[in-house]
């Protein structure tokens, strides 16, 4: 760390408009945070060993934009439960052309959701559901962006609660983090888990 670094300060600044039509949701957002004196973690430009030091960045403006769309009550055909869309973009200045941001401009630019739940089957308090999560993201520091897939299969009974869930199934490569280096931060391939709950009361 450094001791010497003094507590960030920063002004943030949103509105936005939210509506419903009967069961339809939308949401549209802005805002902006004007930074001073954040701490970032970075390196000099070309430097490809040593450690990385924890600086202040003077200003920095973040505009970034939210925009969603979403049903939320069931059915809405083919056993459709609920389903929803959302769009993030995000816009940063006041990068020095001296450093490599390891942090404060690290960020994910732009990201794309999409997810939805189908009801495969019901009987009373019993049901199977299955939902799914795509992404489309791009992050500030990677130049190509990259999809991932989520999916949960669910069976609910009146105490009992059986799933199977699968991230990443579309078994990308991407990282959290790339350095100035080449070094990367890699996140989890494709991954299954299971899991049973039961309610005592």
């Amino acid at each position: 760390g450094n001791a010497a670094l003094s507590a960030e300060d920063s002004w943030s600044y949103e509105t936005g408009l939210r509506g419903r039509w009967g069961a339809w949701a939308g949401e549209l957002t802005g805002f902006i945070r004007q930074g001073r004196s954040l701490i970032d973690f970075s390196r000099l430009v070309g430097q490809t060993s040593g450690p990385s030091v924890f600086r202040k960045v003077q200003a920095v403006r973040t505009v970034g934009y939210e925009a969603s769309v979403g049903y939320t009550q069931a059915p809405l055909g083919l056993g459709l439960s609920r389903a929803r869309v959302g769009f993030t973009y995000l816009t940063q200045d006041g990068q020095s052309p001296e450093f490599v941001s390891r942090y404060v401009f690290n960020y994910l630019r732009g990201q794309l959701v999409a997810e939805g739940a189908v009801q495969l089957w019901r009987q009373g308090e019993r049901r199977l559901e299955l939902s799914l999560v795509g992404r489309y993201e791009q992050r500030a520091n990677q130049p190509t962006p990259y999809w991932l897939l989520d999916a949960r299969l669910a069976l609910s009974l009146p105490r009992w609660s059986l799933y199977l869930e699968g991230t990443n199934l579309t078994d990308t490569a991407y990282a959290d983090f790339i350095y100035a280096d080449g070094s990367r931060i890699e996140m989890p391939r494709r991954w299954l888990r299971a899991g049973l709950t039961f309610r005592v009361f």
